[in-house]
């Protein structure tokens, strides 16, 4: 069946859907979903009682979301992919190639319009000028710890403005997990 979706649609309904239990971001490696199940697994089993149950049940769920989000976004051609720019805290603090983050924009749909950038732990400073050359649709604060302050900041930077996302208010916060800890 054709998702008849715009493609912007699908990947905000993929990211939320895919964004709603963030337990793996706790653990390592961040972007491998099969080490992410055996520590929940193993969790489990060390806790005993009814905790062994609850991580199988945990499991299910993780694995129905990832096919759930994977059926919805399959058919959207490379073209029409979203462009996301994720920062954190300022357009100085990042995600590249090799994170989770990476990760889940891949798998809810989108381009990480920065994972061209080598990364260390998953994590790129880029330069203003890098971000300049993207060509994202939507920007995503995440790992903030304060979103509005992060928001406010990154709306009066005057080297930025031109921005398609700023330029639109296309900013969306990903939700708060257990990572904000």
């Amino acid at each position: 069946m054709k998702n008849n979706l715009h493609s912007n649609e699908v990947f905000y309904m993929a990211l939320a859907t895919f964004a709603g239990g963030c337990f793996w971001c706790m653990v390592k490696p961040f972007d491998q979903w099969d080490g992410i199940e055996k520590v929940v697994l193993k969790t489990g089993e060390i806790l005993g009682g009814t905790y062994e149950e609850r991580a199988k049940q945990w499991q299910a769920y993780f694995n129905k979301n990832i096919e759930l989000v994977q059926s919805r976004v399959k058919d959207i051609p490379e073209d029409e992919k979203v462009q996301v720019l994720f920062i954190r805290d300022s357009f100085e603090s990042t995600h590249g190639n090799g994170s989770v983050i990476s990760s889940w924009i891949n798998l809810a749909g989108g381009v990480n319009v920065l994972d061209h950038l080598a990364s260390t732990n998953g994590m790129v400073t880029p330069s203003a000028e890098e971000v300049l050359q993207t060509n994202s649709s939507i920007i995503i604060i995440g790992d903030s710890y304060d979103y509005n302050a992060t928001y406010d900041t990154i709306m009066a930077d005057e080297r930025f403005k031109e921005l398609a996302p700023i330029a639109n208010n296309n900013i969306i916060f990903n939700p708060y997990g257990l990572f904000q800890w």
